[in-house]
This record gives C-alpha cells, structure tokens and sequence, in this order.
C-alpha cells in the first residue's frame, strides 16, 4: 500500500504528497480528507498537530497543515 500500479510501467508509483493508496492494487491514490494531511508514499492521512489546520473539502490532499490565525483555535480531541 502506499503505491498505485499502471500498466505502462514495471513497478508501483508512490503516492504523491497529500494523498495515500491503503488497497493492494489500487490504479489510484486518494486526496486527505481535510483537517488530515499525508506525506509521500503513505497508507494513511495523519491529523494536523494541534493549532493547524486544512481546510480542503474537495479531495485534493494536503501535504502540509495550515497555523490557525490569530482569533481561532483547534484542539487534538478528534475521534
């Protein structure tokens, strides 16, 4: 897991920063969802540290969480 195979090529490709691959032959990686991020070649998206954030709603994927701005705040007490 962590890669996604094509037929053109004679090994796996890693999934790029901010998304993950957790099936075994999967022709796709998939975006984090948001308040997650993933780096390369993951199975899974990690939650932001406390006082970060992403916002993304749309798939995407995140590399990298985002600092909360002055006046807002986000705690670790996710399930």
């Amino acid at each position: 897991a962590g890669n996604k195979g094509t037929s053109s090529r004679a090994t796996c490709e890693l999934c790029a920063s901010g998304k993950y691959s957790n099936t075994t032959g999967a022709v796709f990686c998939t975006g984090c969802e948001a308040g997650r991020y993933g780096l390369r070649s993951r199975e899974d998206c990690d939650y932001c540290q406390e006082g970060r954030y992403h916002p993304d709603t749309h798939g995407t994927g995140a590399h990298v969480c985002i600092t909360c701005p002055a006046g807002k705040y986000d705690r670790a007490d996710r399930t």
